[in-house]
């Protein structure tokens, strides 16, 4: 395994030169990043298009672990640790001026960067891919809603407990993960992002589901696992595109009839359960080949 913060680059010169004010960001991170191409994806790298700076990726995966003192959780009698990456004593975190990386489409920040985003990230208006998972982020700020060609976002394993109002400005959002959180509802603007198709928001503090995400009529995935729901609301019944229904570990103890509406199911998840029975309508489900109910 090699030493993240003293790996000697696969290529240690662009292709083309950065324009100054993009260069100036790079170098503000603190840490040397290296130009990579698209068949050596670094954990600390940009790649080049068109003479600007197109992504950019920092991962400190493999950098050492620290523990937490203190237990964050107890489920259970059972005591849970928080653990986050060391970061290399270079990196500053991220610029207040990131904002000036404009040609930015894709963004890679995983495994403990950084807690807050600066308002200027909203300058990034041609990403379209942004993974900021296992950060310690607890909020977003009211420009995050100018990334208006985002098409995939994973907030996956961060501290957010809310979401803007300008989030519902996402209007080309396919793909938006944010399971694993702390959050208690949705923005009202959430069920504006009629574009979006897979939602993953299993592993929040969810209960009653938001009635929001009834408006997302093109779902065909949807996360809700490990949440604090106990019945199902009647709007999902108008959700006729989805295929994939995952529900595991709430505290669900009745499924309604309204189900059989849901004929494009092909894989529903109700493991973890309260359940004694499934309704008749059941039978309805004939696209149904993934049903999962242990443990209830």
């Amino acid at each position: 395994m090699h030493d993240l913060y003293n790996f000697k680059p696969i290529y240690p010169h662009p292709p083309e030169e950065i324009p100054k004010k993009e260069k100036n960001v790079l170098k503000l991170f603190g840490i040397e990043i290296h130009y990579f191409n698209q068949d050596h994806l670094r954990s600390q790298g940009y790649a080049m298009k068109n003479g600007h700076v197109s992504e950019l990726v920092i991962n400190f995966s493999e950098a050492p672990l620290i523990w937490d003192l203190e237990p964050f959780q107890n489920i259970d009698n059972q005591l849970f640790y928080r653990v986050k990456h060391e970061h290399p004593k270079e990196f500053k975190g991220i610029p207040e001026n990131i904002g000036d990386l404009e040609y930015l489409e894709k963004i890679y920040f995983q495994f403990d960067i950084f807690d807050t985003i600066p308002e200027s990230f909203g300058n990034l208006k041609n990403l379209t891919k942004l993974i900021l998972w296992k950060n310690n982020l607890s909020s977003l700020p009211e420009t995050f809603g100018k990334l208006e060609n985002l098409i995939y976002l994973n907030l996956g394993l961060n501290n957010l407990s809310s979401l803007p109002e300008t989030f519902g400005n996402l209007n080309n959002l396919t793909n938006f993960l944010v399971n694993s959180n702390s959050l208690t509802t949705f923005p009202q603007s959430f069920g504006n992002l009629k574009n979006l198709t897979d939602l993953s928001i299993g592993g929040n503090q969810l209960s009653p589901l938001p009635q929001s995400i009834g408006n997302l009529k093109n779902l065909t995935k949807l996360f809700i696992g490990n949440n604090k729901i106990s019945s199902l609301p009647e709007w999902i019944k108008t959700l006729k595109n989805l295929r994939l229904l995952d529900l595991s570990g709430n505290n669900i103890d009745s499924i309604p009839e309204w189900i059989g509406d849901l004929n494009n199911l092909s894989t529903f998840n109700l493991g973890w359960n309260n359940l004694s029975t499934l309704p008749d309508s059941f039978e309805k489900l004939t696209n149904l080949s993934n049903l999962c109910i242990w443990y209830n």
